[in-house]
């Protein structure tokens, strides 16, 4: 098939330049992007030669010029779908962990609730206890006030029996 040179970035056969009409069996990677199919009519102005390896050997080139080979589509493609495998293992994974998170926060969000409720609960029954015991304070308070009085009334009465005690023997003793 016949190419057009668009770009000389590539290992085109020497003498090579834009506008230059190839005729290649098939498109390697590294011309794609680089040529265009030549217009119909147009005939090959240079003769295709495969790139040479650096080894010297005249074979298609199967690396990027670091020495390493370039990996195979097949072993790219591959590569891709673990990587698309895995993205999805771990997009499930995190929407389990969301999904568990969710469920704990709104568990304790209800505990939280509760724990307020009872301890709204638990106020109004101390406030309910302090009234009672201030209550039965002032009533205690007013028992030993009385208990007071009635000491004093009972020592009043014992001194105003002894004193009427004392005078009704006296005047017992004056009639003798």
């Amino acid at each position: 098939m016949l190419y057009e040179i668009k770009v000389l970035k590539a290992p085109w056969p020497a003498g090579a330049k834009v506008g230059d009409v190839v005729d290649m069996p098939y498109l390697p990677t590294w011309a794609q992007g680089k040529c265009s199919v030549a217009q119909d009519g147009a005939e090959a102005t240079i003769e295709f030669v495969e790139p040479v390896a650096a080894d010297g050997v005249n074979r298609p080139l199967t690396g990027d010029g670091s020495g390493q080979a370039l990996p195979s589509i097949e072993s790219i493609s591959a590569e891709l779908e673990r990587a698309r495998g895995e993205v999805a293992a771990a997009h499930d994974q995190a929407r389990v962990l969301r999904e568990q998170f969710d469920a704990s926060f709104d568990a304790a969000e209800n505990d939280r609730r509760k724990a307020e409720a009872e301890a709204e609960g638990l106020r109004a029954r101390l406030q309910q206890a302090e009234a009672h015991a201030a209550a039965l304070q002032a009533k205690l308070d007013a028992a030993e006030t009385d208990e007071g009085r009635a000491a004093a009334a009972v020592k009043a009465a014992d001194e105003q029996a002894a004193s009427e005690r004392a005078a009704s023997e006296a005047k017992a003793k004056g009639k003798k």
